[in-house]
């Protein structure tokens, strides 16, 4: 008879294990259900808000053949024109009878009925009147359709034209109604496939628990408080959680090598991290009737640039600038497949926030900080409010162009000492290069933070008797490598545009900044307080402004080995406040990205500053630097639900 029980013994704790990390999955998503289906149970009455298109409670996901708002003269008050055959789509919402209210204020006679073919309702609505129409429960899910014959015709206005239509309201009757079913399901997928990530990662029980719990409060608080945007969203919630499960396999295997790190809890917290902020900003984008942004500046210069046509200069604050193609360049062949460039756009704009978490980590590790420093310094920069602005505004080649700003200030920061070499200068010059071919403010601002720090080698090489050794072949590297990518860029794009620079400087010459753009300076005291309140508190609610001199310094004491990051950083740092001053002196708006520019930077040092934080004070340090975290993160995802789901526009990013 053969002895099983070493081997029972061995596999035991690992079966109850799993069996623990079950029970608790099983009894997420019970409960979740269960408060689901209470929630869709209380009483709402929704503003549809007809004629605002960016507000709480906007219009947007349930309009169907419409005209844009218009201003009523002399008032705040809106609203929309239909065409002569509209709809109002209420998606996915429990199955209960409902009172929907419209006023119409002006054209002709509007006929309203229902779309699902179970309800003969047929009603009558006039300009000047209210209609109270009750939607029997079958209608849930169908359209209120809106029909006008003839077309009514306003003087000097070519549009075929229905009703004018305002405000309204979408109210539950009735007590008992069932759940609709796919929100329901969505949830519970995107729940099941939360707990598949963090049991595939090795999780414990107590993560399951933390993370089912976080996302279950999400859902349940999304459905009692806006159960009619739950229900629009359903799809993307579908979607959002298939990218998801495929960006956290795509992870485990690639972190590893980007972060450098063997300690399997970090990197399962920093897979999860990267995971969410990948479903945050690409999921947000899939929300019907979310805030557009640029995405379709971006898609016409890929289609414009397949023609042929790379040289169309573009506008910022009045002012004509080159908007260099390579991000498109790298898109357009992938178009062949079929697939949208809207699509590649928001999927690249996501992705390289996600990927720069590692590299952040990575960057924090080798440099001799902790990795409970890293993976800080990489969730902030995840749920800084100012990457979540940057999506939402689809500043795709910003995003992009961030990224390899990133990666090639790490670059250099790893590789100080040995610019010199022939890998390492290839790597520094074809960084330079891509970033001057991505992004105009970004190339301004590295352009200049590489001639800093060629000064700043050149200063440290004329002391001999303090300068580190081979300091001079480290300048000469750096100066060499600046100018063949100065070279470079000209070359193959910005020498079509040298009449315009030419020009431009001779407006400045001779009527100052302003009369570049024909604008008005601005007071220098707007300006300042916009840097301070637009800039350092809704760009990154200002802690990480506030303990980036600590962390730098942190930075520079602490060891000879993080010194070269101290130096990267606080060039950078001075790069961006004078770009960021040259506006208040001046008085033009005109920025470069600047306090972008300096993102990266700022979450390194506030993710040391914390990490000293939470090591110095013990556990009150460790629950300041949670909350300051959860802070930030909070500030941050309050703007992107803003933009994804109310189409209130954040702040510019500059």
């Amino acid at each position: 008879m053969v002895d099983r029980s070493p081997h029972i013994a061995k596999v035991k704790p690992h079966q109850q294990r799993f069996l623990a990390q079950a029970v608790v999955g099983v009894l997420a998503l019970a409960l979740v259900l269960i408060g689901l289906t209470l929630a869709y149970q209380r009483s709402w009455t929704a503003q549809l808000n007809i004629g605002f298109a960016e507000a709480i409670d906007n219009d947007t996901p349930f309009l169907r053949g419409f005209h844009e708002p218009e201003l009523i003269a002399g008032t705040r008050s809106r609203y929309r024109w239909t065409t002569p055959v509209a709809a109002l789509q209420f998606s996915n919402l429990p199955q209960q009878a409902y009172l929907l209210t419209l006023r119409q204020i002006n054209g002709g006679p509007t006929r309203v009925g229902l779309t699902d073919g179970s309800a003969p309702i047929d009603a009558e609505l006039r300009s000047g009147r209210i209609l109270h129409l009750l939607l029997p429960a079958t209608a849930a899910d169908g359209q209120v359709r809106l029909l006008v014959d003839p077309p009514f015709a306003a003087p000097g206005d070519p549009r075929a034209l229905g009703a004018a239509l305002q405000g309204g309201t979408l109210q539950t009757l009735g007590r008992w109604a069932w759940p609709p079913l796919l929100p329901l399901l969505a949830w519970a997928g995107a729940l099941l496939a939360l707990w598949l990530v963090v049991v595939g990662l090795g999780g414990d029980r107590r993560e399951v628990l933390l993370l089912t719990g976080i996302l279950g409060g999400a859902a349940l608080g999304a459905t009692w408080l806006a159960p009619l945007r739950v229900g629009y969203a359903a799809g993307a919630i579908f979607q959002t959680t298939l990218y998801g499960l495929g960006f956290a396999l795509l992870a485990r295997w690639l972190f590893p090598h980007l972060a450098g790190t063997a300690d399997r809890r970090m990197l399962r917290w920093l897979i999860l991290a990267a995971t969410v902020v990948w479903a945050l900003k690409l999921g947000g984008r899939l929300v019907p009737g979310s805030m557009p942004g640029d995405i379709g500046f971006h898609r016409n210069r890929v289609w414009a640039q397949m023609l042929g046509n790379l040289f169309n200069p573009s506008l910022h604050r009045g002012v004509p600038f080159p908007y260099p193609p390579a991000l498109y360049a790298l898109i357009a062949p992938l178009t062949a497949t079929g697939i949208s460039p809207e699509w590649l756009l928001q999927m690249v704009a996501a992705a390289c926030e996600a990927l720069a978490l590692p590299l952040i980590f990575g960057l924090v590790r080798r440099i001799g900080g902790s990795e409970r420093a890293g993976l800080l310094a990489a969730i902030l920069y995840g749920v800084f409010p100012a990457g979540f602005m940057t999506v939402a505004w689809s500043f795709d080649s910003h995003v992009f162009a961030q990224l390899v700003t990133l990666a090639w200030s790490a670059w250099l920061i790893h590789a100080w000492g040995r610019w010199h070499e022939r890998r390492v200068w290839l790597l520094i010059t074809g960084g330079l290069t891509l970033i001057g071919l991505s992004h105009f403010g970004f190339y301004i601002n590295t352009t200049l933070l590489a001639g800093l720090l060629a000064l700043i080698m050149v200063a440290l090489a004329r002391r001999p008797h303090s300068s580190p050794p081979g300091i001079k072949r480290q300048w000469l590297a750096l100066g060499s490598s600046l100018v063949v990518a100065q070279l470079a860029v000209w070359a193959l794009y910005y020498s079509a545009f040298l009449e315009l620079f030419l020009a431009q400087g001779r407006s400045v010459a001779e009527g100052g900044v302003g009369a570049v753009n024909e604008r008005a300076l601005i007071s220098r005291q707007i300006l300042l307080w916009d840097t301070l309140n637009t800039g350092f508190w809704r760009h990154y609610a200002l802690i990480p402004v506030l303990l980036a001199p600590a962390g730098l310094w942190r930075l520079w004491r602490e060891r000879a080995r993080s010194r070269p990051a101290a130096l990267v950083i606080g060039a950078t740092f001075v790069v961006s406040l004078a770009l960021g001053g040259l506006p208040i002196i001046t008085g033009a708006p005109l920025t470069t990205r600047w306090l972008m520019f300096s993102a990266w930077g700022l979450a390194v040092c506030c993710g040391i500053a914390f990490d000293w934080i939470w090591t110095r004070w013990g556990r009150w340090g460790r629950w300041t630097a949670i909350a300051g975290t959860v802070f930030i993160a909070a500030w941050g995802i309050n703007i992107w639900i803003q933009a994804a789901i109310y189409r209130i526009r954040p702040p510019e990013p500059f």
